[in-house]
């Protein structure tokens, strides 16, 4: 078993956005090998491994079904690619994440270099 500790972000939860975003360290163990696992008596049961697949098929034909009707009535997907919203909250994340800028230094410079202004809701 090897234990790992990875730092993970939260831009947003419960209702709320984070700026910037919260860093908090997360440790954890991982088996090395299945032998491993066989000694912990940590398999899945018969049981387990049906509703853990039953679980996994029930999600993927729901999001297939969601995307087929949200292709068909047009809408796309919001990326940084069609969305200047999106694109310039991006760009402020990374550059916050530089550690060079301040909130309204990054705010600004983002929407200056984008040539994109600040939604009303920001």
């Amino acid at each position: 078993m090897k234990t790992i500790t990875k730092t993970f972000t939260c831009g947003s939860a419960r209702g709320q956005n984070f700026s910037p975003v919260l860093e908090f360290p997360v440790t954890f163990n991982l088996y090395d090998s299945p032998d491993e696992l066989t000694a912990a008596k940590d398999e899945l049961t018969l049981a387990q491994q049906v509703k853990v697949r039953n679980a996994e098929r029930i999600t993927r034909a729901r999001q297939a079904a969601q995307n087929a009707l949200l292709d068909s009535m047009g809408i796309e997907k919001q990326d940084i690619n069609n969305n200047d919203q999106i694109r310039l909250r991006e760009f402020y994340k990374v550059l916050m994440s530089s550690g060079h800028y301040d909130e309204e230094g990054a705010r600004e410079f983002a929407a200056t270099s984008l040539k994109t202004a600040w939604a009303e809701d920001e």
